[in-house]
This record gives structure tokens, sequence and C-alpha cells, in this order.
């Protein structure tokens, strides 16, 4: 009796536990954020997403960018925020290059793996 009460006393820990490490874990909505830096060496204006909907961006000039990112993203580019995957590291801070206009749709996960940019 006593080592069935011990095991019980054990599973309800280890639930307890589980749920601190989920109730821990960040939302979904609203905390994970994407920041796109524009212009040259990635300097100028900044945009910084943390929600679901689809943005039309239509930047000017250079078409460098910087993308930083708190949690796990996927970054669909096209007219219709589609596209097809490549992946980037949590944490990554890149400068790259964009040619012409593009959708994005910023997905956000709230367990903090890989990033996935998804470009046309």
């Amino acid at each position: 009796m006593a080592a069935a009460v011990a095991t019980s006393s054990k599973v309800v820990c280890v639930g307890v536990l589980l749920l601190l490490v989920v109730a821990s874990l960040p939302s979904a909505h609203g905390i994970s954020t994407l920041t796109i830096y524009e212009g040259d060496k990635c300097t100028k204006r900044s945009t910084k997403f943390s929600d679901f909907s689809c943005h039309r961006l239509q930047w000017l000039g250079s078409y460098n960018f910087k993308y930083q990112a708190k949690y796990p993203a996927l970054f669909f580019r096209s007219p219709k925020c589609g596209g097809i995957p490549s992946k980037i590291k949590r944490g990554d801070t890149t400068c790259g290059n964009l040619l012409g206009h593009l959708s994005v749709r910023i997905i956000y996960s709230p367990i903090p793996f890989d990033i996935t940019a998804e470009d046309e």
C-alpha cells in the first residue's frame, strides 16, 4: 500500500512539473516578434511583427534587410503569403538582400527551436 501511495505521489509531482513547464512557455501570440530592418547596411527603418496577419511591405531604395526573432516563426514571401521554406536558426541575425516587393505572414510557435523563412 505504501508503495502505491509513493508511486501515486510521484505521478502527481511529475504532472505538476509538466504543467509548470508548459505554463512557462511563451504564448503563441503577442510575445514572439520578428523585426526586419531596412536600408543601407540594415540601419534604416525597422518593422516589428507580433501577430498572425498577412502584411504587405513595399520597400523603396535599397532592399537590404536584417531579421531578428526571439522565438520561432514561419516567414512567408509572395503576393498571397506563401512560398518555399528555408531554415533560419533561432536568434540568428542576418543582413541580406530582398528583391522587389513582398508580402509576409508571420506565424509563431511557442516552443523555441528553428525559425523557418519561406522565400519565393
